[in-house]
């Protein structure tokens, strides 16, 4: 299958992107988003639906590399320095764990496959997609293009593996915050009169089972269509 136009290319990953976001609401985040995106992205791509080079046909590298740094500044400016300096755990927790993974595999990996292997896996293991659009660009600069597929296959089993196992936490986790507003009224009832007033304002103009599929991602799918 020849996909040629960008905008095609790109119409086609926003549609597993919206499929995956379907399905994360349908099962209300059992099953996360990113995990059907990437499984329908390999099955579709295996067997051959989707050609092997649509990303680079959709311009999402070039648009991703451009946007990394006002992502990362943006990400940065969403949570105020007064909530980090009171989540100081939660930094040093991640921060420990990003230091210790480093620590661990590159000479562990180093000794079996190569300096510039372990460092090319590293990235993505401690950084996500940004770190991998960032050390996937580095490794063509420097002509170490053929080690590409080294952080795209961390990324891939890290989310894989990860993404599950984060959902199964975090949801636990919030049980745990329900139940101590549920306890506490005030907290219970600040919480549920913005929300009683939004669907209170919009009750007249949208129904609830289909707004809560018009999300971001979704939406830029229909507007590619």
């Amino acid at each position: 299958m020849a996909i040629q136009e960008p905008v095609f290319a790109t119409m086609f990953i926003l549609a597993l992107i919206a499929l995956g976001e379907v399905v994360s609401i349908v099962t209300k985040a059992k099953i996360p988003m990113l995990l059907v995106t990437l499984i329908g992205f390999l099955i579709l791509i295996w067997t051959g639906v989707l050609p092997k080079d649509i990303v680079d046909t959709s311009s999402f590298n070039q648009i991703g590399f451009l946007l990394v740094t006002p992502l990362v500044v943006h990400l940065g400016t969403l949570i105020p320095l007064k909530m980090m300096f009171k989540q100081y755990k939660a930094v040093l927790i991640a921060l420990s764990g990003t230091f210790f993974a480093v620590l661990l595999v590159i000479p562990i990996s180093t000794l079996i496959f190569g300096y510039e292997t372990a460092v090319s896996g590293v990235g993505p293991l401690v950084g996500g997609i940004v770190a991998f659009i960032i050390t996937s660009t580095e490794l063509k600069e420097q002509g170490f293009g053929y080690l590409v597929a080294i952080p795209a296959l961390i990324l891939a089993i890290h989310k894989l593996f990860g993404i599950p196992v984060a959902t199964l936490f975090l949801r636990k986790y919030a049980l745990i915050l329900r139940d101590k507003f549920s306890r506490n009224g005030e907290i219970a009832a600040a919480l549920e009169a913005p929300v009683q007033k939004k669907e209170h304002h919009h009750s007249s103009n949208i129904s609830s089972p289909k707004s809560k599929f018009n999300t971001a991602n979704v939406l830029l799918f229909k507007l590619f269509v």
